[in-house]
């Protein structure tokens, strides 16, 4: 059990790294789905060559770990976009508008209009999160938490169970 708890906890931190800071270290998804492969096929060589089989534990559901993900995606929305919008000049080369003229000095007169572009990118950046974060609202209420086809499963073996009785 311990065992279990060890390696869901490594692949929830290992699905934050990579959610969170997917815009700093875009080839960190491939080189997780690489680690991700090379592990899948030692602990297959494990349990045909080395190990016996373990025993399964029902559970109905994979607990405080889908709220724990739910979280991560929200959180990592606000760090890329920050990312992203704070750290890089992207948000000039993706919005061309919000460009200055020439580079913004931090020691220029604060009416000039390149300082002027600042507050223009900081709104940018403000406008794109909270429009991910509404693309995300939706598509968290439009997909069903269980899909449609295991519902009717689910649905099936309880009228069998009921009909066959105790």
């Amino acid at each position: 059990m311990l065992t279990t708890i060890c390696t869901s906890a490594a692949q929830v931190i290992e699905f934050g790294y990579v959610v969170l800071f997917a815009s700093a270290f875009p080839i960190g998804s491939v080189l997780t789905l690489f680690t991700n492969l090379l592990e899948m096929w030692s602990d297959f060589f494990k349990l045909v060559h080395v190990h016996r089989r373990p025993e399964s534990v029902r559970a109905s559901s994979i607990g405080v770990w889908s709220q724990l993900l739910s979280n991560m995606v929200w959180l990592s929305v606000l760090t890329n976009v920050f990312l992203f919008g704070f750290t890089t000049d992207q948000i000039f080369k993706v919005f061309p508008s919000l460009t200055p003229a020439t580079p913004i000095d931090p020691n220029s007169d604060p009416s000039s209009p390149e300082a002027a572009a600042a507050p223009k990118a900081i709104a940018m950046v403000f406008l794109v999160e909270h429009v991910l974060l509404l693309v995300l609202l939706v598509l968290q209420n439009l997909i069903p938490p269980v899909p449609e086809d295991v519902e009717t499963e689910l649905r099936r073996r309880q009228r069998r169970l009921l009909l066959l009785g105790p």
